[in-house]
């Protein structure tokens, strides 16, 4: 196969974006930034009170298809000594216990990406919430 040299813009026959290297990189990486923001929609989930593994995983599987990314740590109820990752791409998701928490206090933080304007992240949030560990009040 002879190697043959790639411009900027889509290229039909790999079927990819590609961009090329230049001393004008960072201006395209600004405009490429930019386009990215128009395609595609960032969120983070924080909660600082531990979940329930069974309940966030049934939402994880079930997020709808234009949730493309989801990364991050859990505070789990089942590991709260353990920082738990979170790797979830398309419909595969992993999730491993891995190192302790140390001296860093405890929190869920986990990205999501997805499709610009097509997910509807406060009930997402609701959803991730209703993980959360209740208190038992006649306890207290």
């Amino acid at each position: 196969m002879v190697p043959r040299q790639v411009e900027a813009g889509t290229d039909p026959e790999l079927g990819v974006h590609v961009h090329e290297v230049s001393a004008t990189v960072g201006a395209q990486n600004y405009a490429h930034d930019q386009e990215h923001e128009l395609l595609f929609d960032t969120w983070t989930y924080i909660a600082d009170a531990p979940l329930q593994s069974a309940p966030m995983r049934q939402i994880l599987m079930h997020l709808p298809s234009t949730v493309f990314r989801v990364k991050g740590f859990v505070y789990a109820i089942e590991e709260p000594e353990s920082r738990v990752v979170v790797q979830l791409v398309g419909r595969r998701a992993k999730v491993t216990p891995t190192c302790t928490w140390g001296t860093e206090q405890p929190q869920t933080r986990l990205v999501f990406i997805s499709r610009h304007g097509a997910v509807d992240y406060p009930a997402v949030e609701k959803a991730m919430n209703s993980c959360r560990m209740v208190k038992d009040e006649s306890t207290t």
